[in-house]
């Protein structure tokens, strides 16, 4: 008895874009998620602190509006509520000092990492075939002087 070849995967891997999908397959793309997913931590972290300090420092200027000794008013504050670019831009609108300007270059290089790992999660795709061709299957109804039945007969 000769034995059945064996079957063919049901995913193939790492598959180049540029090859056509065989008979059978399907081509599946896609993207890094883990990249996407710390991506979004980050962003959505130095943001959201950037946006509560911003918060904080409009409300304080608000609260005193006769101390103009800093120069600094509630509207230069609110430039920290723009991603990415707002800690930088703060630096200049806030008059920050060492330790101030630090903390800004931080939060933002924080956010450009995270604006960064989206970008490269949706762009770094990987590609597989996905198998769909599984066989088939045949049922045939069959009369005989020995009796009625089916007769099954597919490849799988």
């Amino acid at each position: 008895m000769v034995p059945a070849a064996p079957e063919p995967p049901a995913i193939i891997e790492n598959w180049d874009p540029e090859t056509p999908a065989p008979r059978g397959y399907r081509m599946d793309d896609t993207i890094n998620g883990r990249m996407l997913g710390v991506g979004i931590g980050l962003l959505g972290t130095g943001w959201f602190l950037s946006i509560i300090v911003g918060g904080i420092g409009a409300a304080s200027e608000e609260d005193d509006p006769n101390d103009a000794a800093d120069g600094v008013t509630a509207e230069d504050w609110s430039v920290l509520y723009l991603p990415v670019v707002g800690p930088l831009v703060a630096i200049d609108t806030l008059d920050a000092r060492t330790s101030g300007v630090g903390v800004l270059i931080a939060d933002a290089v924080i956010q450009i990492g995270g604006a960064a790992g989206i970008v490269g999660g949706l762009v770094d795709r990987k590609y597989r075939l996905v198998r769909t061709d599984y066989g088939s299957l045949s049922v045939t109804p069959v009369i005989g002087p020995n009796g009625s039945g089916f007769v099954a007969q597919g490849r799988f």
